[in-house]
């Protein structure tokens, strides 16, 4: 992505017309040039403006697009595989419960509200869900969840 792109998304953050945007505002818009930082990622980059309305420049920003660029994305496979870590009986299944606590406990964690949403109707009679038939019809549904997570955790951020 050229300098000019960043710019452009950049600039698109300012509401000011002066250059910066506001810390709050920079996991947006490392979004919205196609990253996909965590909230943590995000919190430890701007760390070092403490004040909650503070701005930085674009300067101050390309930094800390370069690191979040170098960070390698998940992809669906890799929720798959970190999922077949529990499947106890090698035949592609999970028990609801582990999936559950993955939802819930690991990277961007999910509500339990959220996880009874994708969890809804998925488990077969002895308390197994299929890891494929959950991952693919699901991972739109999951990557729309954590989406609206981190713009409530956005919005909070902004507004506090």
């Amino acid at each position: 992505m050229s300098r000019e792109e960043i710019l452009e998304v950049f600039l698109y953050y300012d509401k000011k017309g002066d250059g910066k945007i506001d810390v709050g505002l920079v996991g947006s818009c490392l979004r919205s040039l196609g990253l996909s930082p965590t909230e943590e990622d995000v919190s430890t980059f701007i760390k070092q403006w403490k004040e909650k309305d503070a701005r930085i420049t674009v300067e101050e920003f390309l930094p800390i697009f370069k690191a979040v660029q170098s960070h390698p994305t998940p992809t669906p496979d890799d929720f798959m595989e970190l999922l077949a870590n529990f499947d106890r009986e090698g035949n592609g299944t999970i028990q609801i419960t582990d999936l559950r606590y993955v939802l819930v406990n690991s990277g961007e964690k999910l509500t339990e509200e959220e996880a009874d949403i994708l969890l809804q109707g998925q488990e077969s009679g002895d308390g197994k869900v299929n890891i494929a038939e959950f991952c693919f019809p699901r991972l739109i549904m999951v990557c729309n969840v954590l989406q609206k997570q981190r713009n409530r955790k956005n919005d909070r951020r902004i507004t506090n």
